[in-house]
């Protein structure tokens, strides 16, 4: 997918990219791939290829980053860089406790006429979450939800090295959170071991009701009690909205000796402070 002539310099969405155009080209016994979008995302594809030597070639050229492998890459390369075009990639706060994230879609996109609505994700996300929903819809959205989920873990070189799945806590002890429904579907469907993380408070308000304050103290709010030495561990959400939640159930997967903690959540709202759900 060669870059298109008087391309501008890309120009990324804090809340979260897609994948925008990638190249491979092969010289010798090397492979030059070559990706147009954001940091984040330019972070998924070392994670995925960390031999890889990176660099970022002058802007006149129209990409973003330069991926060099002097070794054989992976058959399945094409069809992640191709997931990444569908896949959301998040931009983290904090790398030393979550060190990459991504979401299936934005909760808001625009119609045919810009009209910010809810995407199809959001609507099978509602019907999980809300008690209008018949049991029926309730366990269909589940089943799809879990299915594209699923294939995300597959199909992401990086997220497939992970070997245990974290389900975020939600907000209420006394019941069973759509969050950790899904990641406990998630977890069966490809094969990995759940682990529990638990909220040190019985209840807390959403996320969009926090204050500042409120938000800050999730990220010390968590506990993992099993030992995490040295593993790949993937955390699943419904939605992903200010992070905090999951920087704190990330900072206790790290502080149990995970070595690398990624993020996976259905949806990413618009803004930080809004409050879709």
């Amino acid at each position: 997918m060669p870059a298109s002539s008087g391309i501008t310099r890309y120009r990324p969405d804090h809340r979260g990219n897609r994948l925008d155009a990638w190249s491979i080209e092969q010289s010798g016994c090397t492979t030059i791939l070559k990706i147009r979008s954001s940091e984040e995302t330019a972070d998924h594809i070392v994670g995925a290829l960390p031999r890889a030597e990176v660099r970022t070639p002058g802007r006149e050229s129209g990409w973003s980053w330069l991926f060099r492998m002097d070794f054989r890459p992976p058959d399945e390369l094409t069809d992640f860089l191709r997931l990444l075009e569908e896949v959301l990639v998040l931009r983290v706060r904090r790398k030393y406790h979550l060190d990459g994230a991504a979401a299936l879609d934005f909760y808001k996109i625009p119609d045919t006429a810009g009209t910010l609505r809810d995407s199809p994700t959001a609507q099978l996300v509602r019907a999980v979450k809300y008690a209008e929903s018949t049991d029926a819809q309730r366990h269909q959205a589940e089943r799809v939800l879990c299915k594209r989920l699923s294939r995300i873990v597959r199909e992401h070189l990086w997220f497939d090295k992970a070997t245990k799945i974290v389900p975020v806590p939600g907000h209420s002890s006394e019941e069973v959170a759509a969050s950790v429904r899904i990641g406990t579907a998630v977890a069966r469907e490809t094969g990995r071991e759940i682990v529990e993380a638990k909220s040190r408070t019985p209840s807390r308000p959403p996320a969009k009701g926090m204050s500042h304050a409120e938000r800050s103290s999730l990220r010390w709010n968590f506990t993992v009690d099993e030992d995490l030495e040295g593993q790949t561990v993937l955390l699943i959400d419904d939605v992903y909205q200010t992070g905090r939640t999951m920087e704190g159930v990330a900072a206790a997967a790290k502080h149990n000796g995970a070595k690398t903690v990624l993020g996976l959540a259905a949806l990413r709202t618009l803004s930080n402070g809004s409050a879709n759900v």
